[in-house]
């Protein structure tokens, strides 16, 4: 997984899964600047999430979790 992989997973996910307009201009830029915070990311959106995960987005975590975690 390339950054640019990384950074399109991870804002498909905040779009999809945190309401807070705020929270997600945040999450983006965030990972934008650092691909290490994909760790940081994930557990937002855990804490931030309108619903429960989709099996389909469960796997892009995983995939996330095994090339940056």
């Amino acid at each position: 997984m390339s950054e640019l992989e990384l950074q399109r997973d991870i804002e498909y996910l905040v779009n999809k899964y945190v309401v807070d307009d705020i929270k997600k201009v945040e999450l983006i830029s965030l990972i934008k600047k650092d691909s290490d915070s994909a760790k940081f990311i994930l557990a937002e959106l855990g804490i931030h999430k309108k619903s429960e995960y989709e099996k389909p987005d469960i796997e892009i975590m995983k995939d996330i979790a095994y090339y940056y975690i």
